[in-house]
């Protein structure tokens, strides 16, 4: 066992070699500026290489407690993503039977080493709770006051943002529809389709989760929702990916269209676009009709006058354009016609009472 003295000039030595400022305070009642630099040099010999090892090995067994994940906890909005790195950052801390139940807590006092499993199993236990309490927003955090152990907070967690209701569901659903990729980049759009997918997941039951075919639907699935949501410069890999058989997995997938965007970005900067090189026609394109302009439409926009917020059957232009030719009626002029109206009447009368000797013009 190293001696206080000597550790704490193991300690000083291992500042020399660069180790955190944090390990020099090891000890109460020692500061940093105790130790000099110029009191030892790296190339003292007076420790021995265990010792220095045991410096390192219990500073980082003290500053364990303050080690945490970078994720934040916000809601349901990012609890799957959380919850994954909690889970796997519990794991490698050899503390995940603490969350899932496999380390209980000793009851038996009767038992020879009851005092020191206790104090173990406190130990570690007030651990966890502190790294999910650092690694959640405050308004989460107060709420997780009232639990006493590790799997209480963490089912807690779990009862409040994993919840298979119908209307969550159905909200998910209508947003992975929604969701276009536009201006964002293949590896931003491919993380913002995943997050809802993966919320999405939560609502599953564990039953369907285990059955090969569900999955494998699934994937297919995805793989169609993130395709059509991809923008026209894509067409060509598109229709390509569609025809194969068997379908490919959407991680796959998103590695080519990776490749794809590279490909096209460094034809923009040499201007091979402008050049008149236009993109591959739909793999879903109408057969060729002379006289009229091809292309893929986007689902609100007229194919005839390119213009958004209607469909070509309701087009005012082009129902204007469709009215039938209706050629003016000739009628004649309206005071011609009433004094040659007027001037016959008068001949007709003169006419017939000079007839009749009654009257003569």
């Amino acid at each position: 066992m190293v001696s206080r003295a000597r550790f704490a000039k193991a300690t000083a030595f291992c500042s020399c070699l660069w180790v955190p400022s944090s390990f020099l305070h090891l000890f109460s009642g020692r500061s940093a500026s105790a130790f000099r630099r110029s009191e030892i040099s790296v190339s003292d010999s007076q420790f021995s290489l265990s010792e220095v090892f045991q410096v390192f090995f219990m500073a980082t067994e003290r500053d364990d407690s303050l080690q945490s994940i970078s994720v934040q906890l916000n809601g349901s909005s990012n609890y799957a993503y959380w919850s994954y790195v909690m889970r796997n950052f519990l794991i490698g801390k050899r503390m995940w039977g603490y969350v899932s139940g496999t380390f209980v807590k000793p009851t038996n006092s009767a038992t020879k080493n009851y005092a020191k499993e206790l104090e173990t199993w406190e130990v570690n236990n007030s651990k966890i709770i502190t790294w999910i309490n650092n690694s959640v927003s405050q308004s989460i955090g107060v709420q997780l006051a009232k639990y006493d152990s590790a799997s209480q907070v963490w089912e807690h967690l779990k009862r409040l943002y994993v919840q298979s209701n119908f209307a969550k569901q159905y909200q998910l659903e209508i947003d992975i529809r929604a969701l276009q990729q536009h201006s964002m980049s293949i590896q931003e759009f491919y993380s913002a389709m995943t997050n809802l997918w993966d919320q999405l997941a939560l609502t599953e039951s564990a039953e369907l989760q285990a059955f090969t075919p569900y999955t494998d639907r699934r994937e297919q699935q995805r793989l169609v929702q993130f395709l059509m949501a991809l923008r026209n410069d894509f067409e060509g890999l598109r229709g390509s990916i569609l025809h194969r058989t068997p379908l490919p997995s959407v991680d796959s997938v998103v590695n080519e269209l990776l490749a794809e965007e590279v490909r096209l970005k460094s034809h923009s900067e040499k201007g091979i676009v402008d050049k008149g090189i236009l993109p591959s026609p739909s793999v879903f394109a109408a057969p060729v009709v002379k006289g009229k302009s091809q292309g893929r439409v986007n689902y609100d926009e007229c194919s005839f006058c390119k213009e958004k917020g209607h469909w070509k059957a309701q087009c005012p232009k082009l129902l204007k354009k469709e009215q039938p030719y209706q050629p003016p009626q000739w009628r004649p002029p309206q005071s011609t016609y009433k004094n040659f109206k007027h001037t016959s009447q008068s001949s007709c009368f003169s006419i017939c009472h000079a007839w009749d000797g009654s009257l003569w013009v």
